[in-house]
């Protein structure tokens, strides 16, 4: 179970280094690939000059740091400002990045330097000396991907006089031009790839209406068509508030995920599973469902005259909230990168991913509810048959019902993980061992609350010709149970630029595939070829 509002573990290590031209403070700790340092234009502030700063990352051959927008996997660059009141920043600019590409797909940032710079806009009231200071976070890469992180500052005292740029200010713009031809990029257009995300969440949202975990709620979406086939308006209507209730419940995790990560919790997508009090109370909610499906209990839920959560608008709005509340346990493909990216970035980026995910996971019960006498014309007249789907509809209703009982008491009990004695438990210092010295590795990252990763492993992973296979091809096999939240494997998976499962990770000649979210063993044989 998480716990909620802990306090970040152990503290950043500041090492500061005065220079006389100018404020300086410098970050290179021994065994770091990536030096930070930072310097103003001037040694004083003057209240009708702007002030600039510059951060410069020193970069270890072979290394490579992440823009703000990192592409396929890893975790951006971020800067964050703490700044004396009187203050405001007018403008940051970063070096232009650069491409990398590798057998997991591609990424964006810098390599040996890079540079941004930020301009500050005194209040011409300003008086006393200025303190700032900024909170620095980046992810280091080579053949791996090293998260790191320090803090800075710096203090001007305030001039009655004109300041004017020192000479090492103006030896740092002449190394900044050596190494880029161009000016800096405004961060404003170094986040442009925000639209690519937003695409691929949309396209996600759409295929994730397919995968298994959201297979047991399809029956409440059919039903509830079933019901207003004959009625256009009726059927619009639901689907309007049907897309309402997903668009709310998507943007509310995306909030609470929010909430905790800057708390400092490590929470990823579908970590409402990883409760044991929230899994209770879905089973519950969803017993109650299941017993009205076979007409053992009839519930009626009247919140207004009109208004009734077992049919209307309320109960439409509701499927749409049940649905994103068991589809988040699991991710699709495009989605994973696209919210993997969005839980990185800042508000403005990250909500609007969030909205393209929910509107494309509500766009086809909405097309189909708005064309209903589509649907009409397949379905046979509304009779007794209805009563029998009904029926048979709650057949995937308990079934997601023993499942979240099997959870939980997973969960409650804390069984002992029951891997095949081919599968190891998660354990990134042997596994790094095992990559380096050239071992084929394979690491299944999954959680019992996710249906495609129970799929997977049913169908392919736990199966002999697969476990067969990789012992004869010398494969090792680690197994990272996400059920309860492990930070270790939270830890890993943001690495990959993911924080959902599953994921599939195999290594070949110290080399990481990252594999497909459906997994058949010919599609795992292919990797070795």
């Amino acid at each position: 179970m998480l716990k909620f509002f802990k306090s970040l573990l152990g503290a950043v290590l500041l090492w500061g280094l005065s220079f006389q031209c100018c404020s300086a403070d410098v970050a290179n700790y021994d065994g770091w690939p990536v030096s930070v340092q930072i310097d103003t234009n001037t040694q004083a502030v003057h209240p009708s000059q702007t002030l600039k700063a510059m951060v410069v990352f020193g970069i270890a051959d072979g290394w490579h740091i992440l823009a703000a927008n990192p592409g396929d996997f890893g975790l951006p660059t971020e800067i964050k400002w703490q700044i004396p009141e009187g203050y405001k920043i007018i403008s940051e600019k970063w070096s232009d990045t650069e491409t990398f590409k590798s057998a997991i797909g591609v990424q964006y940032g810098f390599e040996n330097k890079a540079f941004y710079l930020v301009e500050f806009q005194p209040d011409e009231a300003i008086q006393s000396s200025a303190d700032f200071q900024v909170n620095i976070s980046w992810q280091a890469c080579n053949e791996e991907c090293l998260p790191q992180k320090t803090s800075l500052s710096f203090s001007l005292p305030v001039s009655g006089h004109n300041v004017f740029p020192t000479q090492k200010w103006q030896k740092l713009l002449q190394d900044m031009d050596a190494v880029h031809d161009s000016s800096l990029v405004p961060v404003s257009e170094a986040s442009e790839g925000v639209w690519w995300f937003m695409l691929a969440a949309f396209v996600g949202g759409i295929i994730l209406n397919l995968m298994p975990c959201v297979l047991p709620i399809l029956s409440l979406k059919i039903l509830n068509l079933v019901k207003n086939v004959s009625q256009i308006r009726q059927a619009r209507i639901d689907a309007l508030f049907y897309a309402l209730g997903v668009i709310v419940c998507f943007v509310g995790l995306a909030f609470l995920i929010m909430l905790f990560k800057k708390s400092g919790e490590a929470v990823g997508w579908g970590f409402q599973l990883q409760s044991p009090y929230f899994v209770a109370v879905l089973l519950v909610i969803f017993v109650l469902i299941t017993l009205m499906f076979l007409d053992i209990i009839h519930i009626n839920f009247a919140l207004g005259n009109r208004w009734r959560v077992s049919e209307g608008k309320g109960g439409a709005f509701l499927t749409g909230v049940f649905s994103v509340v068991i589809a988040s346990s699991c991710s699709a493909p495009f989605m994973a990168t696209a919210v993997g990216y969005a839980l990185m970035q800042p508000t403005h980026v990250y909500l609007p991913v969030f909205v393209a995910l929910a509107l494309g996971y509500a766009l086809p019960f909405v097309l189909i509810g708005l064309a209903p006498n589509l649907i009409a014309k397949i379905l046979p007249k509304p009779g007794k048959w209805m009563v029998k789907l009904k029926h048979f509809l709650a057949i995937p209703m308990i079934l997601t019902c023993l499942w979240l009982a099997w959870i939980l008491q997973a969960q409650i009990f804390n069984h002992p993980k029951d891997y095949s004695s081919q599968w190891e438990e998660f354990d990134r210092a042997r596994i790094q061992n095992l990559v380096e010295s050239g071992e084929k590795v394979f690491i299944d990252y999954s959680a019992k609350w996710c249906l495609t990763c129970l799929m997977n492993e049913q169908l392919v992973l736990d199966k002999n010709d697969f476990l067969d296979w990789a012992d004869a091809q010398r494969i090792h096999l680690f197994r990272a149970d996400w059920t309860d939240g492990d930070e270790d494997i939270t830890r890993s998976l943001f690495q990959f630029g993911r924080n959902s499962v599953p994921l599939y990770i195999f290594y070949i000649n110290k080399q990481p595939f990252i594999l497909p979210q459906i997994l058949t063993l010919s599609v795992i044989k292919q990797y070795l070829k």
